[in-house]
């Protein structure tokens, strides 16, 4: 059966490739301090090495193997970076960031093109994007996210990589109200505590953006009462003693707003 048609039992039972990835994503969420694009290096070489087996091991086996060609620029490390030190033994490695992005985004633009339509395809759409984004060609990395978006199925393990990718690429453009959409719609389709509190603390700091400091306030403060043992509520935390030393007001706790007058008894 082909890699890109899922069975009613395969709906039911999504396969390894989706359960590993989405525990991974939500233990990096739930681990990893909130910088930069959220597309961690290890995640990323994972989802690819994952998909880019599964695949060669389907009727796509063309396609794989060209998304695990392609993969292997992503691994290659940068001269003088953490990664190179990590792995003194790498013989071939990036002189620049600037050059290994450029690399996998003509890499991944490759087989998005050459194997459209297919689960490798769609991937490398993702990864595409990204590089796209940290080349600071945002128009670029938004049509991507979205493509994928528009693509890939509800239960695709980067829809929240997307997700994410496509707030911050709209947040590089200043354009604040699409970012919180992206950010809302990454809430939605979170699965578990961790992605969700991430989601939800995005959402926040955005309204923070727009001068909406009250409305962000409380929205932290949700997001503290509702996810107390993620790492976005110990953000959020921080975020709020900020907003008070700038004098806005600060909400109740939930468990210690008033409740709503009871309806009238008869």
């Amino acid at each position: 059966m082909s890699s890109d048609k899922l069975s009613r039992k395969e709906i039911r039972n999504p396969d390894p490739f989706v359960r590993v990835t989405s525990q991974l994503w939500a233990k990096l969420i739930e681990n990893q301090k909130m910088v930069g694009l959220g597309l961690a290096a290890v995640f990323v070489v994972f989802v690819v090495s994952a998909g880019a087996v599964r695949m060669t091991q389907s009727s796509s086996k063309e396609a794989g193997a060209a998304l695990a060609r392609a993969m292997e620029l992503s691994r290659r490390p940068v001269e003088g970076s953490m990664e190179a030190l990590q792995d003194p033994t790498a013989e071939q490695k990036f002189k620049t960031a600037q050059e290994k992005h450029e690399a996998v985004a003509k890499a991944m633009d490759e087989v998005r093109k050459a194997h459209a339509g297919k689960e490798a395809g769609r991937t490398a759409t993702v990864f595409w994007a990204d590089a796209q984004f940290q080349l600071g060609k945002l128009d670029d990395a938004i049509a991507g996210y979205q493509q994928y978006l528009s693509e890939s199925r509800p239960d695709d393990a980067l829809r929240l990589v997307a997700c994410e990718g496509l707030g911050y690429a709209y947040e590089g453009k200043k354009d604040l109200e699409k970012a919180r959409e992206a950010f809302e719609k990454m809430s939605k389709e979170a699965a578990g505590e961790p992605a969700k509190a991430r989601a939800a603390y995005h959402v926040a700091r955005i309204l923070e953006a727009q001068g909406k400091k009250v409305e962000a306030a409380a929205a932290y403060q949700k997001l503290k009462d509702e996810y107390k043992e993620a790492a976005a509520a110990r953000e959020a935390d921080e975020r709020l003693a900020l907003l008070a030393m700038q004098g806005v007001p600060m909400p109740e706790k939930a468990k210690d707003a008033p409740k709503p007058p009871e309806a009238n008894k008869k």
